[in-house]
């Protein structure tokens, strides 16, 4: 009797973790990313810009990235990370840009990835003009 109880104990367990790794590889879907703010894509010196980004998944979110690249002057403006386990976060923030800055490639970085190992990432380039 003991074996027997013992044999459906072990079974049950090793159907529940096939089920478990199955369910993992039916999500291939990666996250959205999705950007709300800005609507335009050109600033001026001295403007500061606002920043509003949607990332979500079907299932569940694992790390997501926002980076501001100035490209002219390969320096790294914003660096932001996170651990999440929500479905759909909203990041928002502002980068003041410097008023003397000279006309300038700027590139917002977005990246996203679930616990399933899909991943998103979308780069949006950014003008931003010499003030005057």
């Amino acid at each position: 009797m003991k074996k027997a109880i013992l044999f459906s104990a072990l079974s049950l367990m090793a159907f529940t973790a096939c089920e478990k790794e199955f369910s993992a590889m039916e999500d291939q879907s990666a996250p959205k990313i999705e950007l709300l703010l800005p609507h335009l894509l050109e600033a001026t010196a001295g403007d500061s810009l606002h920043f509003e980004v949607r990332i979500s998944d079907n299932d569940q979110l694992h790390d997501w990235y926002l980076g501001l690249n100035n490209l002219s002057k390969m320096t790294k403006e914003i660096h932001w990370s996170q651990h999440s386990h929500s479905q759909s976060v909203v990041l928002d923030t502002s980068y003041y840009l410097d008023p003397n800055l000279s006309d300038s490639h700027f590139q917002l970085q977005l990246e996203a990835s679930d616990h399933n190992g899909n991943k998103s990432s979308r780069k949006i380039a950014l003008f931003v003009k010499a003030k005057g």
